[in-house]
């Protein structure tokens, strides 16, 4: 009775330009990668002077951003708008499906420098038909989202053009993605109940250029600060201050890469730091290593090691040594967190078993 009596209210035009019920449309999720969202269509904006039309999509800058459905490309936004890159896909029954907030920077910055190259893939341009999956461009934060973290402005028009939630929409596209938590039901996609939710807000600030020392300040010391929190370094809070504290961890730094233990960033602790990339969360105000690639046999590199050290945390890895290496013992852990997390027992860190390790 209640649904019937919306569409009442609706059909004598005494609804919003906001669609008042629930309308989900057959898509894939729109974003590639680790990824988080709530219901906030029709949230205030602006002080209250407009409303939200769409769901933000939180995920890290750069992750691809996919067509959800098969159609064709209708608006591409060229030169870029006070509201960002963005594009508009219209399916075949007049819907609409648009992504806003599309990367602008170089990638490792966030210097507004990257141009349409960095925010639209290549071929997306007006008229061009795409299918559902497709690459269409890169999360980012564009536009009046500058001040924000990494997202994506997703929204869905009916085809007299107006706003529909896309919220159920994504509710039902994340159902067979385990990598993406929706908020509002307090758990992933695909079932898994972690104990805790850490968000992936952000990406390390990508490139390092100054001398850092004793009594520095700024923004890369307090990206120095996270990049050494989730790197396992740091324990403090970050400050933006660089002192004893933070010598302390540089040196550690230092010492487990094989520099020089001097306890400033020179040249050589910047390249090193440069080349090692860190995604991560805010946990507890503590950032803290995010998990986002397969890894497997002979798999290498500072993820493999935060891996390790991750598994000998919790009583999985028992090897002496963190040694970098996806070998047969790193694979026997991965097994056993697997067994005791009721996962499938494959030796593989997949989707499910990074969503559990980025919650554990």
């Amino acid at each position: 009775m209640a649904k019937w009596l919306i569409f009442l209210l609706c059909a004598l035009s005494l609804c919003a330009s906001t669609t008042a019920f629930a309308i989900t449309r057959p898509i894939i999720f729109p974003v590639g990668g680790p990824a988080s969202f709530q219901d906030d269509f029709a949230d205030p904006r602006a002080g209250g002077t407009r409303s939200h039309l769409g769901v933000d999509i939180i995920a890290t800058k750069m992750t691809p951003a996919l067509a959800a459905v098969d159609g064709v490309v209708s608006y591409v936004v060229s030169p870029e708008a006070s509201w960002g890159y963005s594009i508009s896909i219209r399916d075949a029954e007049g819907y609409q499906y648009r992504y806003l907030h599309l990367n602008n920077d170089t990638p490792g910055t966030d210097d507004g420098l990257g141009g349409e190259a960095h925010a639209y893939a290549p071929g997306i341009v007006r008229g061009a038909h795409v299918v559902k999956g497709q690459l269409v461009g890169w999360v980012g934060d564009s536009g009046n989202a500058e001040a924000t973290v990494a997202h994506l402005h997703f929204e869905i028009r009916d085809p007299s053009r107006g706003a529909i939630s896309p919220y159920d929409s994504l509710v039902a596209a994340a159902a067979v993605r385990p990598d993406v938590v929706v908020k509002d039901l307090g758990k992933p996609a695909g079932g898994v109940n972690p104990a805790t939710e850490p968000t992936p807000t952000a990406i390390s600030a990508g490139v390092f250029t100054r001398t850092l020392t004793l009594k520095s300040t700024g923004e890369e010391v307090r990206q120095l600060q996270m990049r050494l929190q989730a790197l396992g370094y740091f324990d403090e809070a970050v400050t933006g201050f660089f002192g004893p504290i933070t010598r302390d961890a540089v040196v550690a730094f230092q010492r487990a890469e094989g520099l020089e233990p001097v306890g400033s960033v020179g040249p050589k602790t910047r390249a090193v730091l440069n080349g090692v990339s860190v995604q991560y969360a805010k946990a507890d105000g503590i950032y803290v290593f995010l998990f986002t690639k397969t890894l497997a046999r002979k798999s290498e590199g500072e993820e493999v090691r935060q891996l390790q050290i991750h598994l000998k945390s919790l009583g999985f890895y028992a090897y002496p040594e963190i040694t970098g290496y996806f070998g047969a013992v790193t694979e026997a852990a991965v097994k056993a967190f697997q067994k005791a997390h009721a996962l499938e027992v494959v030796g593989i860190v997949g989707p499910r078993t990074r969503l559990l390790l980025n919650n554990n």
